[in-house]
Formats: C-alpha cells, structure tokens, sequence
C-alpha cells in the first residue's frame, strides 16, 4: 500500500477554498516524489502533516500549536483538518484494515483507506480526533491499525552522529531489534548474548589471577599480570560498608548479557577514525532504508526525508537520489524535500511537486498540458546550471555577456538586486 492523496485544510500556510474544499490537494507517485521550492513554500508543512496523522517508527512526541492554523487577515482559523488516502493494497494490507477499509472487489489494489486527523482550538487548547472509515463520520483508529501507518521520518537537521551513538534511547538497536535474527527465543540464549558471557567469563578471570596464562592468539604472553590486586581492594572496601554476615563480593563485567543490553551498546561505523558529518549522515540513512524494507512488515513503508541534501555534497546527493530511484523495491514509497536544484534537474519530471506561496504543482504528466515531446525536452535540457532557470521566478533575456555582467550590477546600485527577488 502506498499514501495516493494528501487534503489539507488551514494547517499552515494552506487554508481552504470555497464550498469547505481543501486548501492543497496533491496526488503522490507510489514510488518516489520530490518536493521542491523556495523556503516558506510549503514543504515541511506537507511532511509535517503527512506525520502529523500517521506518526513516526520513533514514536516522536507531536503537539499542534496555534500557529498551526492558517492565519488569513490577522484572523487564526480555529479548526484544521488534514486526510490522508491510501491505496495499492494487497490482501493481507486489506485485511488488517477491514474496519474502516472501502473494499474494491473488482480489483484489491484499487481499494482506498482513508484517515483524517482534525484539531479544533477551543477554551486555550487544542484538541485533536484521529478517526478513519469511508463515509464522511468515520471510527477512531485504534492503536494496532494506527502502528501499522507509522512513517520513517529523517529530520532536515539530523544529528546522525547522536542517532548512531550508544545509549539506552539508541536508534541503531530499535532498527536492529526489528530483523528477525536479533529475537530472542523463549527459554533458548541469543548467539551474541552466548558471545557476551564468554567475554565476561574472561574479564572474570582476568581479575581473579595474579599472572595471567599466555595466548598467542590474542597477543597475551606469560608475563603479563591480572587484575586480582584491584578486585582485592574494592572487596576489601566494600567488606567494611556491609553487615557483618554479608558475603557478597564485588564483581566486574563488561554489560549485562542480555540481548537489548548489548544493542544498546552497538556502534555502526565505516572506518576507525571519526568519520564526517556527510558520511555518517549516508551510513544513517542507510540503517533508516534497511529498518524501512524490514521482512515479514505488512505496515506502509513510506520514508520521509527532510532536505536530502543535508552534509552531503553534490555528487553524494546524486548518489543517494539515484539510489532510490532505481531501488527495486516496489512496495516503497519515498517523499524527499529539497532546496537544490542539482537534485531538481537530475529526477525524471513525473516525480517532481513544484512548491510556491501555498500551492501545489505536480510535474507528472496527469497534471499538466506537455505533450511527451515537451518532456523529452526538459528532461535534455535541464542541468544544474538551467534548473536554475527553470525554477527561478522571473528571467531577464539578455543580448551578450556585457549585459550578464552589468544588468545585475545595476540592479545592486539601484537597490533590487536580482537574487532578492529569485531572477
């Protein structure tokens, strides 16, 4: 299944046209859609939304606040209402939504789910119904169905390196924690955690030995001595802190052996050395992409990411886009935004949703009037260096490069300068 149709009413800068019609209403690519504009075009507040009612894998704490709601005439609308509709099922995806699910018989895939979250300001707060169904007043959605319409969400600002560090709250050990191999059996040890017990086996003999037996293959020799010493002195300490008849010693191990322990202790990294901020932010989104095509999953797969761009340079960018392009993965559904029209004009037109002052243009070929030659065309004739261009808001036609040179610089004396106003 994939997210087909987003409805957006006064979230944002979307308000809403006559009749109650929403304010945006965009038709997405069941593989791949790129989001681009200038700032303050809409794009987080379309991600924003689309979280907004599905929720994250990370399960992110989401609160609306007043200035969620579309301002028009220094008047703050006081309901929001954001839909979401989903189609492309198979039977099983079907079946775990039959409560609110409009079953096409004819043909499964062409059966549509919809979930609408609305959020009213009312007496100094906001309160917020989730509910799905395929009439107009729906049931609530309950928390096994709502799971199963969590999305991957990668921040604009993400801090990879602190997503991939140990800890209890680690990332890395959710997204491991989700691969068949790495569940525990009942009443049966997991191999790492037999690893991790053999490991504490020997940091336990380490400090009861004085000198420590030779092995070649770890590059310990016979001279070398154990920590027995230093135990000694922590038994001898803590003997004076305990009751008399307390027996009890203390002892050094490396973690607990339990297997969400010793995830949680887990680092992933490419090299020894500190790596940069573009690599771990290549080696993060690539944990997010295998948590996303996790087996044996009949939720959406839908990954969100923020400025796809970010710590990445150019050919890196490249890279990462191409690779989502030609994933071969069917059942995965990517919504990218970006600033870089580097990425703008290397992504076939049909993926590509124009965002400007509140509205919507989808470049697919349902939405616009090019003919299949027009598209062969742009597609040719867009690069880095045209996109600009292309997406620009205004142009200015110039004979030669005398005039490139000095039309700018007269509009810099005259105070409008060209970039200011995206010509």
């Amino acid at each position: 299944m994939y997210l087909k149709t987003i409805k957006i009413w006064n979230f944002r800068c979307f308000g809403s046209k006559k009749n109650n019609q929403p304010g945006v209403e965009i038709d997405f690519d069941p593989k791949l859609n790129l989001l681009i504009g200038p700032n303050d075009s809409g794009k987080t507040a379309i991600i924003d939304a689309i979280r907004y009612v599905l929720g994250t894998q990370t399960f992110d704490a989401i609160r609306f606040e007043d200035e969620d709601f579309y301002e028009e005439n220094n008047q703050r609308r006081t309901d929001l209402k954001i839909e979401c509709i989903f189609s492309g099922f198979n039977e099983i995806e079907a079946g775990q939504f039959l409560e609110w699910i409009n079953i096409n018989k004819e043909d499964i895939k062409k059966s549509e789910l919809k979930v609408w979250l609305t959020a009213q300001r009312k007496n100094n707060s906001i309160i917020t119904n989730l509910r799905a169904g395929f009439d107009d007043e729906g049931q609530y959605l309950d928390g096994e169905a709502r799971d199963l319409l969590r999305v991957t969400y990668l921040k604009p600002l993400r801090d990879a390196e602190s997503e991939l560090t140990p800890g209890y709250r680690s990332r890395l050990a959710q997204i491991l924690k989700s691969h068949p191999l790495l569940n525990e059996k009942i009443n049966e040890k997991h191999p790492l955690v037999k690893y991790f017990d053999y490991s504490n086996k020997k940091v336990k003999e380490y400090f009861d030995t004085d000198k420590l037996t030779a092995n070649s293959e770890i590059g310990i020799t016979a001279d070398e001595q154990g920590g027995k010493e230093i135990k000694h002195k922590f038994k001898e300490q803590t003997k004076t802190f305990l009751e008399l008849n307390d027996n009890r010693e203390p002892f050094f191990e490396i973690t607990p052996a339990e297997l969400n322990a010793i995830l949680r202790k887990l680092e992933l990294s490419l090299e020894k050395n500190k790596s940069g901020l573009g690599t771990l932010n290549q080696l993060f989104m690539a944990a997010e992409m295998i948590h996303l095509k996790r087996e044996n999953y009949t939720g959406l797969r839908l990954g969100l990411i923020e400025e796809l761009e970010a710590h990445l340079h150019p050919q890196a960018q490249l890279r990462v886009l191409k690779s989502l392009i030609n994933d071969k993965a069917n059942d995965i559904q990517y919504i990218l935004t970006t600033h870089s029209t580097i990425l703008g004009s290397s992504i076939p037109l049909k993926y590509l949703k124009l965002c400007s002052h509140g509205r919507v243009y989808s470049l697919d070929k349902d939405n616009t009037q090019l003919s299949e030659s027009d598209y062969q065309f742009l597609e040719r004739f867009l690069d880095a260096t045209k996109a600009n261009l292309f997406f620009a808001r205004g142009v200015i036609f110039v004979e030669g490069d005398a005039e490139n040179i000095i039309v700018p610089a007269i509009a810099e004396i005259i105070g409008k300068p060209l970039y200011k106003s995206r010509v």
